[in-house]
């Protein structure tokens, strides 16, 4: 009589595995997403502080922030950004609200290339988050450490 020494895994074992490692991904997937996005942001909000001491010097010299047009009497150049739309400058007399029975006034202000949110430049030199679209504060923001905007 032969015996019989055969190994490997079974078609139940083999499916068990791919469930986990699903499992695993579907866990990975949207926290990966967020660093992503994170790490993009980063860019935008590091270049949306420069401009912050760019338009305090300026704000010093004029007693007015600069707006749009003034890009050259800031003494840098429009930076172009990977992730970003155009930075925008604003002479801080807009109001940015978010229906939280407050206003802030910005000084720049850049929208991600999804269109999802758009970082400001604050006159006080912090950066707020802001959705394009949906409640505030909201996803993403808040999924990105932004935390609540509240003015």
């Amino acid at each position: 009589m032969q015996s019989s020494n055969k190994t490997g895994y079974t078609l139940l074992e083999i499916m068990i595995t791919i469930v986990i490692i699903l499992g695993l991904a579907a866990l990975a997937i949207p926290r990966f997403g967020t660093q992503v996005k994170r790490i993009r942001s980063s860019e935008a909000a590091q270049m949306l502080l420069i401009i912050f001491g760019e338009q305090k010097d300026y704000f010093r010299e004029n007693n007015v922030y600069a707006d749009d047009t003034l890009w050259s009497d800031l003494g840098i150049d429009k930076p172009t950004l990977d992730n970003f739309g155009a930075i925008v400058l604003d002479d801080g007399t807009t109001n940015l609200s978010c229906g939280l029975g407050g206003n802030v006034q910005y000084i720049a202000r850049t929208t991600s290339n999804d269109g999802e949110y758009t970082l400001y430049a604050l006159t006080s030199g912090e950066i707020a988050c802001k959705p394009v679209t949906g409640t505030c504060p909201g996803s993403p923001c808040t999924n990105m450490g932004y935390g609540d905007f509240t003015p």
